[in-house]
């Protein structure tokens, strides 16, 4: 279970009509994601326009709550999936 997700990017190209498009788009693909009062995570995720220069800064943060059982099969899943090749 994702227990948080942060998300923080500034994206900027030459032409301020492309970085308005691609942040726009971005900014709409947020708006599917659930938000924390769906569920007992933490999304918060910001894209930010840069107009004046071509730009691109990323910054990610992810938590996830692995129980013990569901640790257990994903140890068993990578073994299976190293034996195969």
């Amino acid at each position: 279970m994702v227990e948080e997700l942060v998300v923080r990017a500034k994206i900027g190209f030459d032409d301020a009509c492309a970085t308005a498009v691609l942040c726009g788009a971005l900014q709409a693909i947020r708006g599917m994601l659930p938000n924390s009062r769906m569920g007992p995570g933490r999304w918060d995720v910001r894209v930010m326009p840069v107009y004046q220069k071509s730009h691109f800064a990323l910054k990610a943060k992810l938590v996830v709550r692995v129980s013990l059982l569901n640790g257990i099969r994903l140890v068993i899943f990578a073994k299976h999936l190293l034996k195969k090749r």
